[in-house]
This record gives structure tokens, sequence and C-alpha cells, in this order.
């Protein structure tokens, strides 16, 4: 009888080790699963994080000397000029078959002379962007482009033009170019911001797309996350 009861413990036993490990295994399957649903992304500049789910793209913040941006985390800042007057920032995507993204920051430089295709107007709420809708190509409404014929299109002046009563510099000359710039009604391709420590500074942004199928969801949201300094 003894021995009958001691086979029958030893059973019980390894019963409840076996759902002890079932129960461990899940308790572990879960536990990594919330670990791979949050990320953790640090910038290259001044080490900011940014925590985010994988519903949406992680995003890492660029801090420079008068402003904070934040893109997608494949972006780059690949070259910066830095001046004691006007600097500029030239980020670029990484991302496999879309890498052929790019956006610079003017800041305090003169742009007036920039032609772009399609134009972002833009304007200063305190230290952050308001972002309008970003126009069609230019050629298309300016009414002198022909994208059909590409060699006459390159003949073409940069000509002022205007949307949603902002204007901007059309480039004509290169129609397909899908450079978007932005604009305000402080000028063309400028805006002036002035700082949360009170310094005002002109900023002008130019994004180009030259994949197949352009994002400009990237601009907008990197502008609406953008905060002068």
């Amino acid at each position: 009888m003894y021995a009958h009861g001691r086979r029958h413990s030893s059973h019980r036993k390894k019963i409840i080790i076996f759902f002890a490990i079932i129960f461990c295994l899940a308790g572990y399957g879960i536990y990594s699963f919330y670990l791979a649903d949050t990320k953790e992304v640090i910038s290259n500049n001044d080490l900011s994080t940014t925590r985010v789910n994988d519903d949406r793209e992680a995003l890492v913040t660029f801090n420079q000397r008068s402003f904070s941006i934040s893109l997608p985390r494949d972006w780059q800042l690949y070259k910066t000029d830095e001046e004691e007057q006007r600097s500029a920032y030239y980020f670029k995507s990484t991302k496999k078959n879309n890498d052929g993204r790019n956006l610079v920051i003017y800041s305090d430089y003169d742009t007036s002379t920039y032609a772009v295709n399609k134009v972002l107007p833009v304007s200063a709420n305190n230290n952050l962007l308001s972002v309008g809708q970003i126009s069609d190509t230019c050629s298309n409404f300016v009414g002198t482009g022909n994208n059909v014929n590409a060699q006459a299109d390159q003949k073409l002046p940069d000509t002022v033009a205007k949307w949603q009563n902002i204007s901007f510099l059309c480039d004509l000359s290169h129609a397909n170019r899908n450079a978007i710039g932005t604009s305000s009604i402080d000028g063309i391709n400028k805006v002036i911001i002035q700082g949360a420590g009170g310094e005002k500074h002109t900023y002008f942004f130019l994004y180009t797309d030259h994949n197949n199928v352009a994002d400009y969801t990237l601009l907008v949201n990197a502008l609406k996350s953008f905060q002068a300094k």
C-alpha cells in the first residue's frame, strides 16, 4: 500500500511540475511580447529618447543649435553647416527602397531664390509651426510649364507663384523634380519663429522625394514636431 501511494504521489508531482513549466513559458511569452511592443530610440545628437509602440513608426528627435525636430528612426543627419550667423542641416532616409528622401533645414539663410515644384504653407505658432496644405505641382497652375516637353521646360525661368495666398518661386525648368519647400506670409521661402528663449530665426524647409511613391506625410509630421529653442 505504501509503494502504491508513493507512485500516485510521484505522478501528481509530475503533473504539477508540467503545469508549472507551461505557466512559466506562457508568462515569459507575454513578457517578451510586451518588450517587443515598446522600443526605446535614442538620437545621435543630445540623446533624446522617444518611447513608441509598434502600431506607429518609431521616431528620433534631433536637437540642434536653435531647434529640435523628430523624424523616423531610419533618418540620419549626414551634414551640418553651422556658421556664426546662419546654419543648415541635411537629413536623409536610409530605409531600404525608400532612401530617396531628403530634408534640408536652412536657418537664417537667404533662400529667396530657391525654386521648388510644390509649396507647403506654414506659419509660426509661438515656438511651433502650423502647417497648411501642400500644393499641386506648380507648373500645373502657373500655366507655362509643360510636363511632356522636358527639353522645352529647361528653358523656362523660375516664376513667382501663389498658393493659398502664399508666394513662392516655381521651378518650371524641372517640373518633375518633386522638391517641396515651405513659405509663409513672412516672405518667399521663409517663416520667422521666436524660440522659447526669445531669439528669432528664419527657417526654410526643403524636402525632396525621388521614390516611386512620394510620402509627403513625413514632411508634414516632421514640421508638426518642430520646436524652436
